[in-house]
């Protein structure tokens, strides 16, 4: 685990159990958010939310998740109000190295986010194709969006067993996003 993440790895392991035990429905997109979050998403199922604390960028905050499974891909939301912008970047930084962290990933692909209205010019605000393995050795993949607006830091993911994987299905999940042009 990466220093300064403490946390991530329950919140990854909700993940992995909504993935590994959760119901396959076929692909039915609908938009969708957080509760008390300007931010929208087209999820292809209807998702759930839960709020944890996390230890990110030496600093415990509350982190939430808004998920669901479809398809055998978990499609999930991660949100963190870092209450300072000083602690946006670090906490990007923090996102990051912990996904990479929970799967022993590789990187296949990566590009700068590119996400309307978010805070540009961010360097850990990436689009990432990922690919490693649960624990037991299950082979992997990941779509992973990090972006911030103000304070507001997020994290859009799709992940499922290399079997499962609909490319085209987490860029769309990924591609959905619509982040309200106020919030910054």
């Amino acid at each position: 685990m990466a220093a300064g993440v403490r946390g991530l790895p329950a919140l990854a392991a909700v993940l992995l159990g909504l993935l590994l035990g959760g119901c396959s429905p076929a692909l039915n997109w609908r938009q969708a958010g957080p509760p008390g979050v300007d931010i929208l998403l087209s999820f292809p199922c209807r998702p759930q939310t839960l709020t944890q604390p996390v230890q990110l960028a030496g600093r415990r905050l509350s982190m939430s998740m808004t998920g669901c499974v479809a398809a055998g891909m978990t499609f999930a939301l991660a949100h963190v109000d870092t209450g300072r912008a000083a602690d946006v970047e670090p906490v990007l930084a923090g996102l990051r190295r912990a996904a990479l962290a929970n799967l022993s990933a590789r990187v296949l692909a990566t590009r700068p986010a590119a996400v309307a209205h978010a805070d540009p010019g961010l360097p850990d605000a990436v689009e990432l194709e990922l690919a490693g393995n649960a624990h037991g050795g299950i082979e992997m993949r990941e779509h992973l969006l990090l972006f911030a607006q103000g304070n507001q830091v997020f994290q859009a993911t799709v992940l499922a067993r290399r079997k499962d994987y609909r490319r085209d299905a987490a860029r769309t999940f990924a591609a959905s996003v619509q982040l309200s042009a106020h919030g910054r």
